[in-house]
C-alpha cells in the first residue's frame, strides 16, 4: 500500500474558469460511467494504490447539492443547456479546451442558433460528472461531431422558448422571434429576456434531430473572428492545461503492452503497485 498522501486542496486543481458554476471540483466525481479498466482497452494496467480517502471520492459520485447527481441524458436538452434566470446561457460538453479554441468556437455555436449574446455563453467542458458521455477530446473531432450536436440542441432550445412565450402570452409562434437573448412579439411588441421566461427552470424536452438550423448566409456570430475566451491566460502562459497539474501525492498509472503475439506476463519487479490484467489482454 502506498501511504503517507496528503488531502488535495483546492489551489492544486484547475482555474476556476475551467468550472463556470464554482461545482465541486473534478476530483468528487463518480465512476459509475467510466469504470477505469473498461477504458484501458488491451494490455496490462500497473496502477499505484490511492489512499482510502482518495478512493472513496472516486466511487461515492457527486458531493451533495452538485447540480446534478446522475450522469446526465444525452437526448434530453437539459443535459446540454440550461438558462438561469439571469439570462446567462450554461453550455455542457465533455470536450476539452487543450489550446484549439473550441471555448470559443463551440460559444459561438450556440450563440448564432439560440439568438443570445456571444458574451452571454458560458462553458462547462469535460468535466464528466456534469457533461453528458463523450468519447474525449482527439482527432479534430470537437467541431465536426460537437459542433452539430450543440447547434441541434441550441436550436431545440430556440423552438422551446417560442413555444413556452406563445402559451405565456396566448400568441401566434409565428409572432415570436428571439434577439439577443431576448423574446419578442412582432404583432403586440411585448418582450421577455429568455431568463425571465425560463425561470432557470429545467429545459424539458428531447433533442430535435431534425430541427431546422440557421442557414451559414444568415450567420451573425459564427464565421465571424471573435477574441479566444481567456486568450491572455495562454499567450501568457498561466493557463493550466492537465498535463500542469501536480497534486501532493500525486500517483501514475501505465499501460504495458505484449511485446509480441500471444505473449504472458511472467513478473513484474515492482513493489508497492496493484497490477491488473484487462479480459482482452490481446
Amino acid at each position: 500500500m502506498c501511504n503517507g498522501m496528503k488531502k488535495p486542496k483546492e489551489d492544486d486543481f484547475p482555474a476556476p474558469e475551467q468550472y463556470e458554476l464554482q461545482e465541486k471540483l473534478a476530483y468528487q466525481f463518480s465512476m459509475n460511467r467510466r469504470t477505469f479498466f473498461g477504458a484501458l482497452g488491451s494490455g496490462i494496467a500497473i496502477a499505484f494504490t490511492i489512499s482510502n480517502s482518495l478512493g472513496a471520492m472516486l466511487t461515492e459520485g457527486p458531493a451533495a447539492g452538485s447540480a446534478r447527481a446522475i450522469e446526465p441524458d444525452g437526448n434530453q436538452l437539459g443535459a446540454w443547456i440550461h438558462i438561469g434566470e439571469n439570462g446567462k446561457v450554461t453550455i455542457y460538453t465533455g470536450k476539452a479546451e487543450v489550446g484549439q479554441n473550441i471555448r470559443t468556437s463551440l460559444a459561438q455555436i450556440v450563440a448564432e442558433e439560440l439568438n443570445v449574446p456571444f458574451d452571454m455563453i458560458e462553458m462547462v467542458m469535460g468535466d464528466t460528472a456534469l457533461t453528458p458521455y463523450d468519447m474525449g477530446t482527439f482527432g479534430s473531432r470537437s467541431i465536426p461531431y460537437m459542433g452539430p450536436q450543440l447547434r441541434k440542441a441550441a436550436a431545440t432550445a430556440r423552438e422551446l422558448l417560442i413555444d413556452m412565450g406563445a402559451e405565456e402570452w396566448k400568441a401566434d409562434r409565428s409572432e415570436l422571434f428571439i434577439e439577443k437573448g431576448v423574446l419578442r412579439n412582432r404583432k403586440s411588441q411585448q418582450f421577455l429576456n429568455i431568463g425571465q421566461l425560463t425561470k432557470g427552470k429545467e429545459l424539458l424536452r428531447p433533442v430535435n434531430d431534425k430541427v431546422a438550423v440557421t442557414p451559414a448566409e444568415q450567420w451573425k456570430i459564427c464565421g465571424t473572428s471573435i477574441g479566444k475566451v481567456n486568450g491572455e491566460l495562454f499567450v501568457t502562459g498561466k493557463h493550466k492545461y492537465v498535463s500542469d497539474m501536480k497534486l501532493p501525492g500525486m500517483q501514475y498509472g501505465k499501460i504495458l503492452r505484449p511485446p509480441a503475439y500471444g505473449a504472458t506476463l511472467v513478473s513484474v519487479d515492482s513493489p508497492d503497485c496493484e497490477i491488473a490484467t484487462t479480459s482482452a489482454f490481446l
